[in-house]
């Protein structure tokens, strides 16, 4: 071994140029892995798979058949749903979200949107909820509940309505958009996102889809992991000064990090 390491010495002392360029096609190599790494969790990572909503999603899948071609936005609605307010708010986004010039041109022609809201317009005839008066709302959603005639209209809405983990109400509306070519599919579900932030009223929304959680897991591990490797550099470059006294061997030892770090999540992408 000690041969072997001498032999190495040797040949990078006499050719250090080319030693570097050996290590800087490596890194170049390694690198551009990075961008190969695969993706994240979809829904489930952040949605317990025994809560009502992980449920309702299972179901709209099944009832869908989701394809190939065919990418799936989740809404999130926390709060009151089944509300005057509530159904005005969901109504509203959703109306909002199949004007938009860049979600509206992906849309499928049937089955784009399944939503609480198109169920309860039905049953009440109207699309004004916010006219529409608290009472006449529950006694609908008494009358799906209790009416073996509306078993199957009952069956949609309670898919789309429940209670999460934490006990909150919930509902779920589902945006089906048409896979594309290119990356306008996934700026069709990122602008349901921008959406849903805009969207105002009582209930908390959120959109789920694999666009944004990738976003997120980005932005997080961006935020997150640059601090602690700066800080866990700068420690390592302290402790290589105090022990070893010379610039040369600081800088030596900080740029290997840098590329064990560099070549470590390259060779990830590419191992997949």
């Amino acid at each position: 071994m000690g041969k072997l390491l001498d032999l190495v010495s040797r040949a990078v002392t006499a050719r250090p140029w080319i030693t570097l360029a050996v290590l800087a096609i490596v890194t170049v190599l390694l690198v551009a892995g990075i961008g190969q790494r695969a993706p994240q969790a979809e829904n489930e990572a952040f949605l317990p798979q025994d809560s009502d909503v992980a449920r309702a999603m299972a179901q709209i899948d099944e009832l869908f058949g989701d394809s190939a071609d065919v990418n799936l936005v989740t809404l999130v609605f926390r709060g009151e749903t089944l509300t005057s307010d509530g159904l005005a708010q969901m109504h509203a986004l959703l109306g909002r979200i199949a004007a938009d010039p860049q979600v509206g041109s992906l849309l499928p022609p049937t089955n784009a949107i399944l939503a609480p809201t198109q169920v309860m317009a039905f049953l009440l005839e109207t699309d004004d909820f916010a006219s529409v008066p608290q009472a006449q709302i529950d006694a609908t959603v008494e009358y799906l509940r209790t009416t073996p005639e509306a078993a199957q209209l009952y069956a949609t809405l309670d898919a789309l309505v429940g209670t999460d983990a934490d006990g909150t109400p919930v509902g779920v509306a589902m945006v089906r958009v048409l896979e594309t070519d290119d990356d306008a599919s996934d700026d069709a579900q990122l602008r349901i996102e921008d959406l849903t932030q805009e969207a105002e009223g009582p209930l908390h929304v959120r959109s789920l889809s694999v666009p944004v959680i990738e976003e997120e897991v980005l932005e997080a591990t961006g935020s997150g992991m640059l601090p602690v490797m700066g800080i866990a550099l700068l420690v390592v470059a302290l402790l290589t000064l105090l022990f070893m006294r010379t610039l040369s061997d600081l800088l030596l030892t900080v740029a290997g990090l840098i590329l064990a770090v560099l070549w470590t999540v390259g060779a990830e992408g590419w191992l997949g």
